[in-house]
C-alpha cells in the first residue's frame, strides 16, 4: 500500500513539472507613469525623474539560443499619446531590417489565440522604418514620433504611439508584450530573438502568431509634482526694541529742561 501510494505521489510531481513547461505564465505587468518626454533620441531628464523602472527584454525565443545582445525599456504616457524608450546593447548592429525591435498591443486584452479586432506588431528599424506585421490591425501610422542614436554598443529607440482605442482610463490595462530581432552583420545571419512575456522556450505561442500569452501595460493617474511652500512672513519687531529717532530725542529733552525750570522757579519763591 505505501509503495503504490508512493509511486502516485511520484506520478503526480512528475506531471506537474510537464505542465509548467506547457505555458511559462510569466504574467509580467509595467505601469506606465503620467508624463510627455521629449521625443529626439536622448535619455532626458523625464524619463529618469518620473519613471526609474526598467523592464529587461531578455527572453531567448528557444532553449540554447546564444546572443551577446540585451535590450530594456520605460514606459510614460499622457492625456493622448503612449512613449516608449528602448536601449539595445548589441556589438553585431546590422543596419537593416532584420535587427530591429518589435512591439506588440492587444488593446482589448483579449488574450486569443488569435489576433484580435485591436491587435497590433509593429517592427520598428534602425533606419526609423517602421513595418506593419502580418496579423496586424494596427498599422504604422499609429506610431506619432520615432528617434533613433546610435553608438559604439548598440543604440537608443524614442517613440511615441497612438492605440486604437485611445488612452484608457486610469488603472485600465492593456496586452503588451516586446521582442527585439538579434542578427549578425549580415541580413542572413540570424543569432537569436529575445522576448518580454512570451516564452516560447517553455511552450507559449510566437508573439506574431498570437496574444495569448503577452503581458500587460496598466495606466497611472497623473500626480502633480511637488510644490515647496514659500517661508512664513516674519513677526513684527517688538515695539519696545524700537530705536529712538532724532525727533524723540528733542521732544524728550525739552520736557527735562522743562522740569529743571520748574524745580529752579520753585527754589526762588
Amino acid at each position: 500500500m505505501k509503495k503504490t501510494l508512493s509511486l502516485l505521489v511520484a506520478v503526480v510531481l512528475v506531471l506537474g513539472m510537464m505542465s509548467m513547461g506547457v505555458s511559462a505564465a510569466r504574467d509580467l505587468t509595467y505601469t506606465a507613469q503620467f508624463a510627455t518626454p521629449v521625443i529626439d533620441g536622448q535619455v532626458d531628464e523625464c524619463w529618469s525623474t518620473v519613471s526609474d523602472d526598467w523592464t529587461q527584454i531578455d527572453l531567448p525565443y528557444q532553449n540554447g539560443a546564444e546572443s551577446v545582445c540585451s535590450a530594456r525599456a520605460k514606459i510614460l504616457h499622457d492625456d493622448t499619446l503612449v512613449y516608449f524608450l528602448v536601449e539595445v546593447t548589441d556589438a553585431t548592429v546590422y543596419e537593416g531590417n532584420d535587427d530591429c525591435f518589435e512591439i506588440y498591443f492587444d488593446e482589448d486584452s483579449c488574450k486569443d489565440a488569435a489576433y484580435c479586432d485591436v491587435s497590433t506588431q509593429l517592427r520598428m528599424c534602425l533606419d526609423e522604418k517602421i513595418i506593419k506585421g502580418n496579423n496586424s490591425i494596427g498599422d504604422v501610422d499609429m506610431v506619432q514620433e520615432y528617434k533613433v542614436a546610435t553608438s559604439e554598443n548598440g543604440y537608443v529607440l524614442e517613440f511615441s504611439v497612438a492605440l486604437m482605442n485611445g488612452i484608457p482610463a486610469v488603472g485600465s490595462t492593456i496586452g503588451l508584450e516586446f521582442m527585439y530581432n538579434d542578427n549578425g552583420e549580415t541580413n542572413a545571419d540570424f543569432l537569436n530573438a529575445l522576448r518580454w512575456n512570451v516564452d516560447t522556450a517553455n511552450g507559449d505561442s510566437a508573439p506574431w502568431q498570437s496574444v495569448e500569452y503577452f503581458g500587460t501595460l496598466t495606466f497611472a493617474e497623473y500626480v502633480a509634482p511637488a510644490v515647496d511652500e514659500a517661508p512664513a512672513d516674519e513677526a513684527p519687531a517688538d515695539v519696545a526694541d524700537t530705536p529712538v529717532t532724532a525727533d524723540a530725542g528733542i521732544v524728550v529733552a525739552a520736557v527735562v529742561m522743562a522740569a529743571a525750570a520748574g524745580v529752579v522757579l520753585s527754589k526762588k519763591h
